[in-house]
């Protein structure tokens, strides 16, 4: 089968289920393609998501198509959407799987063939993937391209195929996995081929197994890492692929003066770091953007009402702050300048442990071994810490530090809420 080289018309379909925290920045990758944009056409198939993903695909102006089946099936699911698609190639990306590059779609539909059936592209772990994903990840996609003839490996997660193949050879609409490599087996043996396209790349937080548990990957995936990874090229961080906004309110109790010198201690640790981000600063008083100084790259938002809860301010400075920037905010850092973590990391940390899992806030945790107590419910003491030993031989407890610096989904602030309920937490020092 023939496909034309140049001007390929194609529709993307995205599939999601609460990705929140990822298909802003996935569509933002898509939307940014170095493509002829009236030859794509964008859809997004969410399967009954309740996070806040729905919210943020209008704000895209994206077909969106709700999908709520009594039971999920990857392939049936594939097969509703490919009806509402309209051009000669459809592209199948997950949403928490973020192009590297704005070239991601033109080196995938490229490199169809003569004979050509489906095209996939290579998938990057992020920085903060576990050991296994690494692993897994990096065996299977390799730097090489090639051509299958008799292999049938195929991954959905980021593939393209000649739609009227995918007419005529759906895919299995009651497999509850690998619908890709069974639809790839089946259009092996009507004499096609699949490429796979290391150009055509993504970054993939979780790898092929989902971060099987095993201590033996541990040492396999740094090995791999170390020997596969050009860090200075294909190591993804958060702030490469998504919109991260730090705010920083200012305590209507602190003076003004004693507020701008904790600004220029956390500008002097931040440095010209940007893993935290865009940086925005809520402040009630009037002179406020006089005061900061043009290098520090802060966003100033002057709110009137000083003695307003902390969490309408931060809302307050979110909204101004997608208003002001037309960009929609993946996470929020919130920020105590009064207790500044010392360590940038440890704000990086907070981050990372936020888009590794399905929390919807992260907080940094310290050790603590002193004495502590709690009342049962027969109105007795219980202590928590271990009795009867000294310091140095204690397992410790752990205190949050949540008013120093919490990252959080923008849903709950919108919300005006503080903390969610699947939190996580980082241990600092």
């Amino acid at each position: 089968m023939k496909v034309n080289k140049k001007n390929k018309s194609v529709s993307i379909i995205i599939r999601s289920k609460n990705e929140s925290k990822w298909i802003g920045s996935c569509l933002k990758s898509v939307i940014n393609q170095n493509y002829d944009k009236k030859k794509v056409q964008i859809i997004v198939l969410d399967n009954g998501s309740s996070d806040g993903t729905k919210k943020i695909v209008k704000k895209y102006k994206i077909k969106l198509i709700n999908y709520n089946p009594k039971k999920y099936f990857p392939g049936a699911a594939l097969n509703t959407a490919i009806k509402y698609a309209k051009n000669e190639i459809i592209v199948f990306l997950s949403a928490h799987c973020i192009p590297v590059n704005e070239n991601w779609l033109k080196n995938l539909l490229s490199s169809f063939e003569n004979n050509t059936a489906a095209v996939y592209g290579k998938q990057f772990p992020y920085s903060f993937s576990s050991a296994v994903d690494k692993r897994d990840l990096y065996n299977q996609f390799g730097i090489e391209r090639r051509v299958q003839k008799k292999d049938n490996f195929f991954h959905n997660a980021n593939s393209a195929i000649i739609k009227k193949l995918l007419k005529k050879y759906p895919f299995e609409n009651n497999v509850e996995h690998i619908e890709d490599r069974i639809w790839a087996k089946k259009i092996l043996k009507k004499k096609f081929n699949i490429v796979y396209e290391p150009k055509a790349s993504v970054w993939h937080y979780h790898g092929l197994n989902h971060s099987n548990e095993d201590k033996r990957t541990s040492g396999v995936g740094k090995i791999l890492e170390d020997f596969v990874l050009d860090k200075s090229k294909n190591t993804a961080n958060i702030h490469n692929t998504h919109n991260l906004l730090t705010v920083i309110s200012h305590n209507p109790n602190t003076s003004a003066k004693k507020f701008f010198k904790e600004l220029q201690i956390f500008s002097n640790i931040l440095g010209d770091n940007k893993l935290l981000g865009d940086i925005c600063v809520v402040s009630h008083l009037k002179n406020i953007k006089q005061k900061i100084s043009k290098k520090n790259n802060f966003e100033i938002f002057y709110f009137k009402n000083k003695n307003f809860r902390t969490i309408k301010k931060i809302k307050f400075g979110l909204k101004k702050y997608e208003d002001f920037t037309n960009k929609i905010v993946d996470a929020v850092l919130i920020i105590d300048t009064s207790k500044i973590l010392k360590n940038i990391k440890n704000y990086k940390n907070l981050f990372d442990k936020f888009f590794s899992d399905k929390y919807d806030t992260v907080i940094p945790i310290k050790e603590d071994f002193e004495m502590y107590w709690k009342l049962t419910n027969y109105n007795e003491l219980l202590r928590l810490d271990e009795p009867n030993k000294l310091k140095k031989d204690k397992k410790p407890l752990y205190k949050s530090f949540s008013s120093n610096a919490t990252v959080i989904n923008p849903e709950l602030i919108i919300n005006e809420k503080r903390l969610g309920t699947r939190i996580g937490c980082v241990i600092i020092k």
